[in-house]
C-alpha cells in the first residue's frame, strides 16, 4: 500500500473533530474510518470521543473494532492475542481488521 501510495503516512495526531483530524504539523484531512496503531508508549489524551475509552482511560473494543463507526484500534497489548503488540504478531490482527472493513465496505 505504500509503495503504490495508497497510504499516506501523516505526523502525530493532535486532534479530532467528527470525521477531520488535526495534525502536529497543521494539515487536515476527513476520514471515514480510522485505525489507531499505537507506538512503543500508548496515549489516548487525544481522543475525545464518548463510548471509546474506559474509566482507566483504555479503548472499549472488541478485536480493534470499537462501538463507534469506522474508529478501530491495532497494536494493543492482548487485543487479541499475545502478540498483538509486536510487530510479529500483529499481522493476524491487522488481516483480522482489514477483512472487516473490507466486508462493509461491499455492503454499502
Amino acid at each position: 500500500m505504500l509503495k503504490n501510495k495508497k497510504v499516506l503516512i501523516k505526523p502525530k495526531v493532535v486532534s479530532v473533530t467528527g470525521n477531520e483530524v488535526l495534525f502536529e504539523d497543521d494539515s487536515k484531512e476527513v476520514f471515514d474510518s480510522i485505525i489507531w496503531s499505537t507506538g512503543f508508549v500508548p496515549s489516548y489524551d487525544w481522543i475525545h470521543i464518548d463510548g471509546v475509552l474506559s474509566v482507566e482511560k483504555k479503548p472499549i473494543h472488541t478485536r480493534g473494532i470499537t462501538e463507534v463507526e469506522g474508529l478501530y484500534f491495532l497494536g494493543l497489548p492482548w487485543q487479541y492475542q499475545r502478540g498483538s503488540a509486536l510487530i510479529c504478531g500483529v499481522g493476524r490482527d491487522a488481516e483480522y481488521l482489514v477483512s472487516f472493513i473490507v466486508s462493509l465496505q461491499g455492503s454499502n
